[in-house]
């Protein structure tokens, strides 16, 4: 939908370069309705929040010591928020 002036959502991961680096799932979304969302599978990998524009502070941004990871592939991004996984 790139030639859609009216898209709310961009959703796009980010393929980590070294081994030791996460891959990044970024998910946008600028509706003001939620938005459900299946996150990539990953191979030998899980998905771990790390940053939710639409939690209170200091729970928007974890640190990757603090990440756990996810349950199931299936989540949901907040209206007017942006939402970042890293998969390790």
């Amino acid at each position: 939908l790139w030639d859609d002036p009216g898209a709310q959502v961009l959703g796009f991961t980010l393929a980590a370069v070294a081994a030791d680096e996460p891959h990044l799932h970024v998910m946008l979304n600028m509706s003001e309705a939620p938005l459900e969302i299946t996150l990539p599978e990953l191979e030998g990998r899980h998905w771990c929040a790390a940053v939710n524009t639409a939690a209170a502070r200091p729970a928007d941004i974890i640190p990757p010591e603090q990440q756990v990871p996810v349950t199931g592939l299936q989540t949901q991004v907040q209206p007017r928020s942006v939402r970042v996984w890293e998969g390790r």
